[in-house]
């Protein structure tokens, strides 16, 4: 029993206009029979439908189900009656086109999952509509009529209670259309069928029960009398034509013999039959009715879940790729931005397994960690426990005078690449440790524990400010292509170090040392591929191809990683006062002293970027007091600081920092007056000239044997305020000003493409959400829930999100890969110089996970906001498309 009471719909269209669908309607439905609906296009037919199947919202009025205001359902209860109590036969079909007729029949039984005789019933109920054999037919495979009749199955397989149908005839031929309302009327006898309809004609002949719509309002609700017949028939010479029905041949026959013999006076027209409705009074509700929710059945669920997860599987695939390259682009800017020098550090050195050297930035506490590769660094530790060794920041510079004499120490040339006609070695040392015969032993010895010395003596080295270099700086000597340095041997670098020549304007000065003694390190058995690969280059006279393809070997690689690591060139001393002897001949034994990390400001002690840096030399000169300095004329960084090239009289300062790099802090400055100029290099007195010998070097270092825990030793260092001597320090600065310099700009991209991330995504899972409203809405209309429905299309979201991870995932590595060497390649252009391989973009597990989880977020976020708007939307919206 169905009660509608004084019921109102009213559209809010356009611009606010509203329009009316109901205006007052009231009646009462019985539990059975066949009831039609008629009237005008938009007298409000089928809003009436809607509001019968929930599938609207009314403006006012009530609907009792059964004696229960609709009002008072609960989201479940108007679920369930909308998928046990009712069927909908809708005017248009409305089947899912990716489903055969089986599968959009089966799918009003889906969503009560408790049906055990399902198959039977489905097969039942299309031998009644006649569609047996086209079970695996999809709709577009039908006709008109068959499509029809697939609905009808689908509303009645269920055994409901109410049969919505939405002029279900009204695009059928005539045979069909009359077979369909054949069977809905066997159907009545059990069930109520309330159908929509503007032919008059077949309600005459197929309806119990006739209400009639105009403009909102019923205007006209009457019932079939039980008694009545609509035949042909001739009582007392009138004659009754039934009504909306043609005559049989027969009848017409009687009807003209009637007339011919004056049998019949009068022609009449039977009536309708329809007499006003009244509620009998034996009508109530019936209380058995109930409306427990019935989920989806969970094997049909998956089923359908994994047909719109791989429809448009190309489409689908085209969405997680560019999601992934988006997501990979924000990792690679959100990477940049989490750059950490001392991690990246760790990271790359470890994983290669370098030695490395950390020096602290203090006057007297700088300490020197080394750590020792494979079973060296443990027979270090084990044996060397508790020892320390002084280090210092020296290291005999490399260059050829040009002297018949020999070799002088010198800075050796600074080369843009590695691998030139002038050689394969290293322009720079790592500095002077002061160690003991043990520790040579130990590190250099022999089987027999022997350090094998190919010139000078160990015995020399003992005192005094006298080196012990390795074959490795000998043969960096050697290769300098000048005449004087060719076919020397190992002695012709030993004893003192030659003043400093300007015969090489390319050579910058250096202070001297002597050199006592040259060890045997066998480095060349390390690398034979490479060396061997070189004499071959140097014998065909250096090609640049055959340069070039040295670069590309793997041992080139190693190579690099043992020169800026210190593997290979540290020198040494077993002088435990080396300093103090090299401080205290320093103005004996040098004419020219490096000044690379030194500053010069108008100002006593400027802030930071307020000064000039200048790079060249420091030479001796005798006759300046202490505080007196002559600058080199023409000198363009300090003409920026005085603004002028008259710089005599002037002050000067000499700024003092923590460390010899251009970004060191600023610690104090050194007055110095102009007294005068030079034709090239910037001269000081003798007391000025070893204060800043002293100030460049890093003494009171130790040299301290690795700890069990590596990265432990090395974060306590760092903690302690260390600085790496890697080669690959300087682009970890560089890196780092360039994220502080542009680090608002990288955040900005960063957050626009975390935006252009979601908004992507959102917008794809918004656009297929709305592409499938239709389906979406026959669910519902059927009965689905919101979370039944959402959790099948949630599938299509949950594909790509899982798929936008693993291609992440996939992608990330090469794209860290190709991000690292083009920004690694590009510091070397702009350096000039050789990078060892260094990881500049690496992964970080909290970036990758945040992303991952971001992607996550962003799917289920997307899949369920659509269907948030999807609720707001009534079911008969979305299937009909139409207010009327």
């Amino acid at each position: 029993m169905i009660q509608v009471e004084h019921l109102k719909k009213t559209y809010v269209g356009k611009k606010h206009a509203l329009s009316r669908g109901l205006v007052d309607v009231s009646f009462t439905l019985p539990a059975t029979g066949f009831v039609f609906v008629l009237g005008k296009s938009g007298s409000g037919k089928s809003t009436l439908l809607n509001l019968l199947g929930a599938l609207d919202d009314k403006t006012d009025g009530k609907i009792l189900i059964e004696g229960k205001d609709l009002d008072s359902f609960t989201a479940e209860e108007l679920d369930s009656y909308r998928s046990s109590y009712c069927g909908f036969i809708f005017q248009d079909y409305q089947l899912i086109p990716e489903l055969t007729v089986e599968e959009n029949v089966s799918l009003a039984l889906d969503i009560v999952s408790d049906l055990e005789d399902k198959e039977s019933r489905v097969r039942a109920i299309l031998e009644k509509v006649d569609l047996l054999g086209f079970e695996n037919r999809y709709p577009s495979e039908l006709s008109g009529g068959q499509r029809q009749r697939v609905s009808i199955a689908r509303a009645l397989v269920k055994n409901p209670r109410l049969v919505l149908c939405d002029e279900p005839t009204g695009n059928l031929d005539k045979k069909t259309a009359k077979a369909i309302l054949g069977l809905l009327k066997e159907v009545s006898k059990d069930c109520l069928v309330f159908m929509v309809s503007h032919d008059e004609r077949a309600c005459f002949e197929y309806a119990e029960r006739k209400i009639v719509l105009e403009e909102g309002l019923v205007i006209r609700d009457v019932v079939r009398d039980e008694a009545y017949k609509n035949e042909f028939r001739m009582e007392k010479g009138k004659a009754y034509l039934p009504s909306s029905k043609d005559l049989k041949p027969h009848e017409i026959q009687e009807l003209n013999d009637g007339l011919s013999k004056g049998e019949i006076r009068e022609i009449a027209q039977t009536g309708d039959g329809f007499s006003p409705f009244r509620v009998p009074d034996d009508l109530k509700p019936n209380p058995d009715v109930s409306f427990s929710k019935h989920r989806f059945e969970k094997k049909e669920k998956r089923k359908l879940s994994k047909t719109y997860a791989l429809q448009g599987k190309v489409g689908s695939g085209v969405v997680a790729f560019l999601f992934s390259l988006l997501t990979v682009a924000t990792i690679l800017v959100q990477t940049l931005l989490s750059f950490d020098r001392n991690k990246i550090f760790f990271d790359n050195l470890d994983a290669e397994g370098q030695e490395i050297a950390l020096v602290v930035n203090a006057d007297e506490d700088n300490e020197v960690f080394l750590r020792m590769r494979n079973e060296q660094g443990e027979t270090i530790k084990d044996h060397y426990e508790g020892k320390t060794y002084p280090v210092i920041n020296f290291s005999p510079a490399l260059c050829d005078t040009g002297n018949s004499d020999g070799v002088a120490a010198g800075k050796f040339i600074n080369r843009s690449r590695l691998v030139t006609p002038r050689g394969l070695y290293a322009s720079f040392l790592y500095g002077t440790a002061i160690v003991d015969d043990d520790y040579l032993r130990c590190r250099y010895g022999n089987e027999n524990g022997d350090v094998e010395v190919l010139a000078g003596s160990l015995d020399d080295c003992r005192d005094g400010a006298k080196l012990i270099v390795t074959d490795f700086f000998a043969d960096c000597v050697f290769d300098i292509q000048y005449p004087e340095s060719k076919g020397k041997s190992y002695d012709a670098i030993l004893g003192p170090q030659h003043p400093y020549s300007f015969t090489y304007l390319k050579y910058w000065g250096t202070f001297c040392g002597r050199v006592g003694a040259v060890i045997k390190t066998d480095y060349k058995k390390q690398f034979p591929g490479l060396f061997e690969a070189y004499e071959k280059v140097r014998e065909a006279g250096y090609p640049q191809n055959e340069l070039l393809a040295i670069e590309k070997m793997p041992e080139y690689e190693e190579y690099l990683r043992a020169l800026t690591s210190g593997s290979i060139n540290l020198a040494y001393s077993l002088n435990p006062n080396f300093l103090e002897d090299l401080l205290e001949s320093f103005t004996e034994e040098c004419s020219a002293l490096p000044v690379e990390g030194t500053f010069f400001s108008v100002d006593p002690l400027p802030d930071q970027g307020d000064y000039y840096y200048s790079s060249g030399n420091f030479r001796l000169d005798s006759s300046l007091a202490r505080g007196e300095i002559r600058l080199s004329a023409g000198n363009s960084a300090y003409q920026r600081v005085f603004g002028t090239f008259d710089y005599v009289g002037k002050k000067a300062y000499w700024i003092k920092t923590d460390g010899n790099q251009i970004d060191s802090s600023i610690v104090g400055s050194v007055p110095l007056e102009v007294v005068g100029t030079t034709p090239s290099t910037t001269s000081v007195g003798p007391e000025d000239f070893v204060a800043m010998a002293t100030a460049i070097f890093h003494p009171y270092a130790r040299l301290v044997p690795l700890t069990s825990n590596y990265e432990a030793c090395l974060t306590a260092a760092m903690n302690d305020g260390l600085m790496a001597l890697d080669g690959n320090r300087p682009v970890y600065q560089l890196v780092r000003k360039t994220v502080n310099l542009f680090g608002d700009i990288f955040r900005v991209l960063y957050y626009m493409l975390l935006t252009l991330l979601v908004a992507f995504f959102g917008f794809f899972s918004v656009k297929w959400v709305r592409e499938r409203f239709h389906p979406i809405g026959i669910m519902k209309s059927l009965g689905a829930s919101l979370a039944d429905i959402t959790g099948i299309f949630l599938s299509k979201n949950a594909v790509i999100g899982i798929a936008s991870i693993l291609l992440t995932a996939i992608l990330s590595y090469p794209f860290l890969l190709l991000a690292n060497s083009l920004i690694v390649n590009a510091y070397a252009n702009f350096m000039g110089r050789n990078i060892v391989k260094i990881d500049i973009f690496y992964f970080h597990p909290d970036v990758f996970l945040f992303h991952f989880a971001l992607i996550a977020l962003t799917v289920l976020a997307f899949t369920f906001i659509p269907f948030l708007l999807v609720k707001r939307v009534s079911p008969a919206k979305i299937v009909n498309n139409k207010n009327e």
